[in-house]
């Protein structure tokens, strides 16, 4: 049974998101993995078929040999890397059964993340999807830019208009 603790609203863990590429080393409790995991698989699923399955990566040797097979922040490689002693100290790798959800698994797999990485915002937990698309950049100061579109070029209200 988990423990309840106050928490921020769901929207206000949604504008408090970022995606994070340098990680305190502190230790995340199996307890806490367990927690982002049970999000991730609560998450709605196709036909309710639930074909994802989660992998927690948490020992020291793993770490490094997951890493190693990652591309972080693509457009400004290798600046976007985490470096030595600020690498994440976990990962939950999300796979998709094909032998229960031939197609559209990718769609489950989006909505778990996205559960997780709300639970882990709201529990102060800096996290990063890896996979982003949208190009991002740093400037002169090092800060790093991630452009998202503006509202009013996603949201229509009544019908579709460019």
């Amino acid at each position: 049974m988990w423990e309840a603790v106050k928490s921020m609203s769901v929207y206000a863990a949604v504008l408090k998101r970022r995606t994070i590429r340098r990680f305190l080393q502190k230790p995340l409790s199996r307890d806490f993995l367990k927690r982002l995991v049970n999000a991730g698989r609560l998450a709605p699923s196709g036909a309710n078929l639930q074909p994802l399955e989660f992998i927690v990566v948490e020992d020291k040797v793993l770490l490094g040999k997951v890493f190693a097979t990652l591309k972080w922040a693509a457009y400004i490689a290798p600046a976007g890397d985490p470096p030595q002693g600020k690498r994440p100290v976990a990962y939950i790798v999300v796979l998709i059964n094909k032998e229960i959800k031939k197609e559209k698994g990718e769609v489950d797999a989006a909505a778990a993340i996205e559960n997780m990485i709300l639970v882990a915002t709201d529990e102060g937990v800096g996290c990063c999807w890896l996979g982003d698309s949208i190009k991002y950049w740093k400037d002169e100061q090092g800060v790093l830019h991630v452009p998202k579109r503006k509202i009013d070029q996603v949201i229509h209200f009544n019908g579709y208009s460019q």
